[in-house]
């Protein structure tokens, strides 16, 4: 069994987005599954008009580090590692497009999570609904190491902390820390053992 707690379905509750919970299956009205990977892929087919055409799965590695707040080069290099083929201009400016076009509260909500960090603060700290308390550091180690020779092969391991851009962690650091929220439901409701792995969990009946 998988943790149905995606980026899309945590976004929509937190920026309270009916749209993004319909298109993400998170709200069901109409007894009918909506997939947001499937909905981009079709939505890109039809602009690319026959001239080529990519798989849901393609579209799915883009999506799913756009949404972790990753750079237009990070979303093409996955996309082009799991087709094993370059893609076109003409294709990822369609790709790009239909994303916009239909999750753009994703996209927003993305974007505010970014400014809730305060850059004056060494942390950025949050509450999840079951009270479990998250700490993001702004900081991070570096490794500098000294080799000498009269000593022959020793070396001298030092840790010097610099300031460090992290504001792109912050939006899957609040998506698995509401993961981890589902598995703790789970595990605090479960009559028997239970199995978890990151945010995938199971379970015999």
């Amino acid at each position: 069994m998988s943790n149905i707690k995606s980026f899309a379905h945590v976004y929509a509750v937190l920026g309270g987005s009916l749209d993004l919970a319909k298109i993400s299956n998170l709200v069901n009205d109409d007894d009918k599954r909506n997939d947001l990977y499937t909905m981009v892929t079709s939505d890109v087919n039809a602009r690319l008009g026959g001239k080529s055409e990519l798989i849901r799965i393609v579209v799915k590695r883009g999506l799913m580090v756009n949404f972790y707040s990753a750079g237009e080069e990070t979303q093409r290099n996955r996309m082009e590692n799991e087709r094993g083929k370059v893609l076109t201009n003409f294709e990822f400016l369609c790709y790009n497009d239909s994303k916009k076009s239909l999750a753009p509260d994703a996209l927003s909500i993305m974007d505010d999570l970014v400014t809730l960090r305060n850059k004056s603060r060494k942390t950025t700290s949050w509450y999840t609904p079951d009270g479990f308390f998250v700490e993001m550091k702004h900081y991070k180690a570096i490794k500098i190491r000294v080799e000498v020779p009269e000593v022959g092969r020793l070396s001298i391991q030092y840790n010097k902390h610099q300031p460090v851009d992290i504001d792109k962690g912050i939006s899957p650091n609040a998506v698995h820390s509401y993961d981890g929220t589902a598995v703790r439901y789970l595990i605090r409701k479960s009559k028997g053992p239970i199995a978890t792995t990151h945010d995938e969990y199971g379970q015999l009946p």
